[in-house]
């Protein structure tokens, strides 16, 4: 395991899901998200790893999203994408095995 997951958004596709994607990207970004020093086979160590994401997530958001409402919907669309492969990496942590994360 890498111990490292990596978020990545495009706000076109946050700001217009479910529409057709004619209109240009207003502006993609991507952060990796360490979880390296964290013992995720503890409830405090997959709470602080949440807590990495989401933050994650909120920065991210914020440096493509100038009001306040789009950073809301981009957050929510950003954690809905990494909550299952968070969740993987977790599972993995604690019964063992390989994740898609590495």
């Amino acid at each position: 395991m890498t111990g490292k997951i990596i978020l990545a958004l495009t706000v076109a596709s946050v700001a217009f899901a479910g529409a057709a994607q004619a209109s240009p990207m207003a502006g993609s970004a991507s952060k990796t998200v360490s979880y390296a020093d964290l013992n995720l086979r503890t409830a405090a160590g997959e709470h602080m790893f949440d807590q990495r994401v989401a933050l994650t997530a909120r920065q991210l958001c914020r440096k493509v999203n100038r009001e306040l409402s789009s950073q809301v919907a981009c957050q929510a669309n950003t954690l809905a994408n990494a909550d299952p492969r968070a969740d993987a990496i977790v599972y993995a942590a604690r019964f063992g095995g390989k994740t898609a994360e590495g």
